[in-house]
C-alpha cells in the first residue's frame, strides 16, 4: 500500500554544516549548522512546498521517487503533516492510475468537487474511503 512520504537527502560539507534537498518534493532545500537544524529546516521547507502545491496545483512538484541515496548521503523520511501527506497520496494515486478527477470520482461514487477538496487538503476522506482508493487503483 502506498502512502506518500517525503524524503530528504543530506550531505555534510567540509566546514561541518549540512545541506539537504528532497528528491520527491521539488524545490525543498535546507541548510543547517547541525544535522538537527537542517532536518527541522527541511521539514518546514517540505511542508511549505506541499502547502503551496495544494493551493496552486501540483504541476509536477511531487514526484514518486524510489531514491535510496549514494555514498556519503544521509536519506531520511520526513514526517510531514498528515493532512498534506493524505492529499498528496490521493493526487499521486490518481495520477498514477491515469485518471482525471472526474473519472476518479466516478470510480468511488463521489463527485469531482470532493476529489478536488481531498487533493487540496480541504477535506479528509474517511479511513474506509482512503483505504479503498489505495487498494483499488
Amino acid at each position: 500500500m502506498y502512502i506518500f512520504t517525503p524524503l530528504a537527502v543530506f550531505t555534510k560539507d567540509k566546514d561541518g554544516t549540512y545541506e539537504g534537498y528532497s528528491p520527491n518534493v521539488k524545490g525543498a532545500i535546507s541548510y543547517g549548522r547541525t544535522f538537527e537544524d537542517a532536518l527541522a529546516n527541511m521539514k518546514e521547507a517540505i511542508e511549505g512546498v506541499m502547502e503551496a502545491a495544494l493551493e496552486n496545483g501540483y504541476n509536477g512538484v511531487l514526484v514518486d521517487s524510489g531514491y535510496k541515496g549514494e555514498a556519503g548521503e544521509i536519506v531520511v523520511p520526513i514526517p510531514a503533516e498528515k493532512r498534506l501527506r493524505v492529499a498528496a497520496t490521493i493526487h499521486l494515486v490518481r495520477a498514477r492510475a491515469g485518471m482525471n478527477q472526474e473519472e476518479f470520482a466516478k470510480k468511488f461514487g463521489i463527485n469531482r468537487e470532493t476529489v478536488c477538496r481531498y487533493e487540496r487538503g480541504k477535506r479528509m476522506p474517511s479511513a474506509d474511503t482512503f483505504l479503498e482508493m489505495l487498494e483499488a487503483v
